[in-house]
């Protein structure tokens, strides 16, 4: 199974995953009861510090790199997007 094929937590391919894990995890840093796929961390009440916390988590459980600075300005659509773009970049690198 490819790379961008798996389900496994660490390597999920799909948007609305990723998004899931992101609202999520927003919920967890921010402690927040509610959050959604169009949130920003910052209008959420975010900051750097908290920001920092997400980033390096994200990176920790499921390898994923996410800059401090998508953490603060984009949506988690957004961030979801870039994921699933650089999970499916690095396939295609390992299948050549």
């Amino acid at each position: 199974m490819e790379r961008d094929e798996m389900c496994e937590d660490r390597h999920l391919a799909g948007g609305p995953a990723i998004e899931k894990i992101l609202i999520e995890m927003w919920k967890e840093v921010l402690q927040l009861q509610a959050v959604n796929a169009e949130d920003n961390f910052l209008l959420l009440g975010g900051e750097s510090l908290l920001a920092t916390q997400a980033s390096v988590r994200l990176q920790e459980r499921y390898g994923w790199d996410v800059s401090l600075r998508s953490v603060l300005v984009k949506t988690i659509t957004e961030i979801a997007a870039d994921i699933v773009s650089s999970l499916q970049t690095n396939a295609a690198a390992i299948r050549h």
